[in-house]
This record gives C-alpha cells, structure tokens and sequence, in this order.
C-alpha cells in the first residue's frame, strides 16, 4: 500500500520520501570529494598527474586530490622539480615550508598515515600518524605504509623533493582537451 502526502503538491509519496532521503545523503556523501574518507584512495583523480616525492634514495608516487590546492601545485611543478625541509612534528608529522602560498580548501578531516596536506597555505606536510583538524588534502601517498613513511622520513629533519612523475601529460594539455572537446560538442 502506497501512502499519499497530504500535500496535494507533492511529487513523492511518503515510501518515496522513505527511499529518496538515504539515496541522496550516499549521493552527497560519495561525492564529497577527496577529503571524506581518508582510509580509501582519493577519488575522481583523472585529470591531474602523479606527483613523486623523494627523499633518502626512495621515491614515492602521490595521488593528488581533485581541488585548486592540488591543481596548483601541479601547474608550479610542471615548471621544475622542488625541494623541501621537512622537520618532524609532533610525532604523527613532516613538516615543510613552500616557497609559495596554494589556494586553500579547508575541511575537517581525519588524517591517515600517507596524506598529504596543505597547511595554512604554505606548508606541505606528510602524514605518518592520525590528527584530526581543518585542513587542505592535497593527495595520498599510494600503498604507503606508517612504518616504510617512518623508515624513510625518520625522525628528524629530512629533504624531500617534489616532482612530476615521467609519463604524465601536464595539466595545461588536459584543459586545453577539454576546451576542444566543448567547442565541438556545440
């Protein structure tokens, strides 16, 4: 039996609200972006390249997030590779100062070791341990364990560097696809 709203300008009956409500809160929830559920790969990352970071004679690939901050630190590595002093923080932490500031994209999130964050606009920092806070996801270190973070970025001070990995098509030539690609489909 199907029940009718009293509203006689309702569209849904009162199962269809029932169903209707659940699927969208999973809509808006799978949609989110990269910084809902840090325990799974980010999510929609088709347009921007990998980036790597080395530091120790090893080198890791980041799955970068589709937002500005993420973006933007792509466009500036597609001008050279950068270095980075990274100083340890707080036990859970690598923390280093960019040349530059990245537009931000604050959320409060749940880090996880292998998340690269934006802080404060001008910090780059690596997670290894868990920290709940406002903060910009820029990516995730792929595969990374706590312990081969750790054994890698050690204790102390430690220079990493940033690049983009070889193979990758830059940025610009994706925007420019997309340009011709609405340009035709008029």
């Amino acid at each position: 039996m199907i029940l009718k709203s009293d509203k006689s300008t309702s569209r849904f009956t009162a199962w269809g609200r029932v169903f209707a409500i659940p699927a969208l809160l999973f809509t808006w929830i799978n949609t989110w972006g990269c910084e809902r559920n840090n325990e799974q790969e980010p999510q929609n990352m088709e347009t921007l390249p990998k980036i790597e970071i080395s530091a120790n004679g090893r080198t890791f690939t980041m799955t970068p997030c589709e937002n500005s901050s993420a973006s933007a630190l792509v466009e500036k590595l597609e001008k050279g590779s950068l270095k980075i002093e990274m100083e340890d923080y707080a036990g859970m932490e690598k923390v280093g100062t960019l040349p530059f500031s990245l537009p931000q994209n604050n959320r409060q999130i749940q880090t996880n070791a292998g998340d690269v964050i934006l802080y404060l606009g001008n910090h780059f920092v690596i997670y290894y341990g868990t920290n709940s806070w406002s903060l910009t996801h820029l990516g995730k270190i792929d595969g990374a364990t706590r312990e081969q973070l750790l054994e890698t970025f050690g204790t102390g001070s430690v220079n990493i560097t940033l690049s983009l990995k070889k193979g990758n098509r830059p940025i610009t030539e994706f925007h420019n696809l997309q340009e011709l690609l609405k340009k035709t489909a008029r």
